[in-house]
């Protein structure tokens, strides 16, 4: 197959997001958080404002970097428009989720309100339980369902429970251990 000009498109999505962790990790976080990983207050321990996105660039330089490694199995590109609608679809999965995330605890009580006669808000409710888990999980399975959709061509019931549960697993991952944390984006509500 004759070489094309692109080169292949694993190598080039490792390589974005792979400079993408570097900048964010020795660049942006350091310049906006003033915390550190630890933080000691009042002789404990408590997590910074920086581990959380310091751990997730991590994860992200490590998988970016391993589909480098990986690309010379994959296809060269033979289309640039085909690769474009797949990102196009990447990026509107990512919008859709976040979206998600964002509004369906306020949705959902704005929907109890509407239908129990209550004035409730969403901000005084967002870290109790189950309410603090239903946009992260909601949007956590809307988006491993999307793409595993994409990658295969189907989605089955059983997956979306897998991914329901994968979802508040790592919703559990995070809250459980810490008194104090709010899921996203539920510090922003």
């Amino acid at each position: 197959m004759p070489r094309s000009n692109f080169q292949r498109t694993d190598f080039l999505l490792g390589a974005l997001f792979l400079f993408l962790a570097l900048v964010t990790l020795f660049v942006w976080i350091p310049l906006d958080i003033d915390t550190g990983l630890v933080e000691r207050v009042r002789r404990r321990n408590i997590i910074g404002d920086s581990l959380g996105p310091v751990a997730a660039m991590i994860l992200i330089g490590c998988a970016a970097f391993t589909l480098m490694r990986s690309s010379q199995n994959s296809p060269m590109v033979s289309d640039l428009r085909i690769t474009l609608m797949h990102f196009g679809f990447y990026i509107a999965v990512f919008a859709v989720t976040l979206l998600v995330m964002r509004l369906f605890g306020p949705w959902l009580i704005m929907a109890v309100d509407m239908g129990t006669q209550t004035e409730l808000s969403y901000r005084n409710l967002r870290n109790i339980w189950p309410l603090k888990y239903v946009g992260y999980v909601a949007g956590g399975t809307i988006l491993l369902s999307a793409l595993s959709h994409f990658m295969d061509q189907s989605v089955t019931l059983r997956r979306i429970f897998l991914f329901f549960a994968i979802g508040l697993g790592i919703a559990l991952f995070f809250d459980l251990p810490f008194e104090d944390i709010l899921l996203p984006p539920n510090g922003d509500v």
